[in-house]
């Protein structure tokens, strides 16, 4: 029982034969070596084509959701800075609008104190009146004309 294939190589043969003649039976005619040895190269090049397209895809998904974590995670942190920053800048203003001096009138002792605030903050601010005339810029020093405010219509 030498020659003999085993039962799987015969299930097997039968089934390509029967596929072949098929084949045949559908074309009407023999296929050409040619034609044969194409679907041959097209069946045996097609799943790692197909495979490598699959996975590419995947790559590109996976970077895209990657960069949109990423997006996602910059923004609240952007987001996050600019709240402190409003945070700090709102409890600055609420101190300084809170001044005895600012209250009395003392503007020239209110604007050596509040430069002072602000240099540490890193900022200037400048006080207004009810006409929208500046009363108070700590971006110059206290004395210096400042100016008014543009027409109004």
């Amino acid at each position: 029982m030498q020659g003999e294939n085993p039962p799987m190589t015969d299930r097997l043969d039968r089934t390509l034969q029967l596929l072949l003649q098929r084949a045949y039976a559908l074309l009407g005619h023999r296929p050409a070596l040619s034609a044969l040895l194409t679907i041959l190269t097209l069946v045996t090049l097609l799943p790692p084509l197909v495979l490598g397209l699959w996975a590419l895809n995947r790559s590109v998904v996976d970077r895209r959701n990657d960069d949109i974590r990423q997006l996602a995670e910059l923004s609240s942190t952007i987001a996050n800075s600019v709240d402190r920053e409003i945070r700090g800048w709102s409890e600055t203003l609420q101190v300084v609008a809170t001044s005895p001096m600012l209250r009395s009138g003392d503007l020239s002792g209110f604007h050596a104190w509040a430069t002072s605030v602000v240099k540490s903050a890193g900022g200037n601010f400048a006080v207004v009146d009810r006409h929208l005339d500046q009363v108070a810029n700590t971006r110059v020093a206290f004395g210096v004309p400042l100016p008014k405010p543009a027409s109004r219509s």
